[in-house]
């Protein structure tokens, strides 16, 4: 019996320590100003100001529009962490088009972050293109969310696999290095939970937990992608972008997985991406192209235990500030890297249940040893 109940408290105390997470960032976008929100500190937004920060009754949030505000990228690289989010959008504003949509991005290599929101080939006028350049996208619209994922494999089919009559583009790419962006992508359709729409606030959660990332919408899970095969990739401008002075510079130079595997919600392969570029860890956010999209309730956690170091005050911008730059406060760092907002509650709980667990085992010695006497 005694070494029953010494083996369950064992496992309460494994499971709250796995269980750990470090909060990087919550958010729920009320704070009045745009410039006062952790939204603003920890994003980086494109030709963005407080018209994106707008109100529906107490509620605020963001609302990335085209131009104004089209994407808002987290500052630093990560991996190994979860993101929650309030997620809307405008559905599409060109069904049969691959590009005119709104998006979470993950994965996205730090070089390119400037192409989220572009079309990687033909600059407006090719049906099959997708945006940007690496990582992990997932376009989402009315009821579907679409899974995007770039490779530069030439010999390939850009576009979905999977659409539902009238939407998206397929192309054959015969060499992906004469594309604008040297890649293309290959994306599946999947459908939310029953009465679930993207024209309204559909909470989502993307795990990434560094070789698998599972996309979740109301709790309910909708996709899981695996990821394998990690080697170094490049990828550079093509020769017919319109830049001519650009041409042939890198726009990506990472330990890339090449091997990506997207699965529906029961593990079955919908689709395997060869010569797949996405990073092995980069940068997470949101945008559109021609579209609009709504961001509420942020969390960014790691999923494991960070020891905080101890909180430094952040200086705040001034009340009256009414035009924002979109250059964040310097947010304060421990050694790790993480931000100083970390979730101390599993830390707490761990300490009790040693405690706990400590105290259970000395009344057990004790008893025994008063049998024994």
């Amino acid at each position: 019996m005694k070494r029953l109940v010494l083996f369950l408290l064992v496992i309460i105390f494994l499971q709250i320590t796995v269980s750990a997470e470090t909060v990087l960032l919550e958010d729920d976008l009320n704070a009045g100003t745009f410039s006062q929100t952790e939204f603003f500190t920890y994003f980086g937004m494109y030709n963005a100001n407080e018209n994106n920060y707008e109100f529906d009754g107490e509620n605020g949030y963001y609302h990335g529009k085209w131009t104004e505000g089209a994407s808002a990228f987290y500052y630093d690289l990560l991996e190994d962490y979860t993101l929650y989010v309030d997620f809307a959008t405008n559905g599409t504003t060109d069904r049969p088009k691959n590009a005119y949509r709104s998006f979470i991005a993950i994965r996205v290599a730090e070089t390119s972050k400037d192409f989220v929101f572009e079309p990687d080939n033909g600059q407006d006028q090719e049906a099959f293109a997708f945006l940007g350049v690496s990582g992990i996208n997932f376009y989402c619209y009315e009821n579907y969310v679409e899974v995007g994922v770039h490779t530069n494999k030439s010999g390939g089919t850009a576009g979905p696999v999977n659409a539902p009559e009238g939407y998206g583009a397929v192309g054959e790419v015969d060499d992906a290095s004469k594309r604008d962006f040297g890649v293309y992508s290959i994306s599946a359709f999947f459908e939310l939970p029953e009465g679930k729409t993207f024209d309204d606030f559909v909470s989502v959660k993307i795990v990434d937990e560094k070789d698998k990332v599972f996309f979740y919408a109301d709790d309910t899970l909708i996709c899981e992608i695996a990821m394998t095969d990690v080697d170094n990739v490049v990828v550079e401008l093509g020769p017919n972008y319109w830049n001519e002075s650009r041409r042939g510079e890198e726009i990506v130079s990472e330990d890339c997985y090449r091997t990506i595997s997207i699965k529906d919600a029961s593990g079955n392969e919908v689709v395997k991406v060869e010569g797949a570029v996405v990073p092995v860890s980069g940068l997470f956010g949101f945008g559109n192209r021609a579209n609009a999209f709504k961001v509420d309730n942020v969390k960014v956690a790691l999923n494991y235990d960070v020891t905080p170091a101890p909180t430094q005050e952040k200086t705040e911008a001034p009340a009256t500030e009414t035009s924002p730059s979109t250059t964040p406060t310097t947010k304060v760092e421990d050694q790790t890297g993480a931000s100083s907002t970390v979730s101390i509650l599993p830390i707490i709980l761990v300490v009790l249940s040693v405690l706990l667990i400590g105290g259970i085992v000395i009344i057990l010695l004790m008893t025994s040893r008063k049998n024994k006497g």
